[in-house]
């Protein structure tokens, strides 16, 4: 099965990774996109195989974020 779809939205956010403090503790920071020409963008690499491989990427204008 192939999907081929693009999706139009105004704020994409993810972690980066993980902060310890000097007690343990975790805290996870986040960076937060907004626009008003960004896309999520989905592939898929295989139509004959049920469960083939699916991309993202995010894209702002030319660019790809993510």
């Amino acid at each position: 099965m192939a999907a081929d779809m693009c999706v139009t939205v105004t704020k994409y956010s993810h972690a980066i990774g993980e902060k310890r403090d000097g007690r343990n503790n975790v805290s996870i920071p986040w960076i937060h996109n907004e626009a008003s020409n960004m896309f999520i963008v989905l592939k898929g690499e295989n139509t004959y195989i049920q469960n083939g491989r699916l991309t993202m990427q995010v894209v702002q204008g030319n660019t790809v974020l993510v």
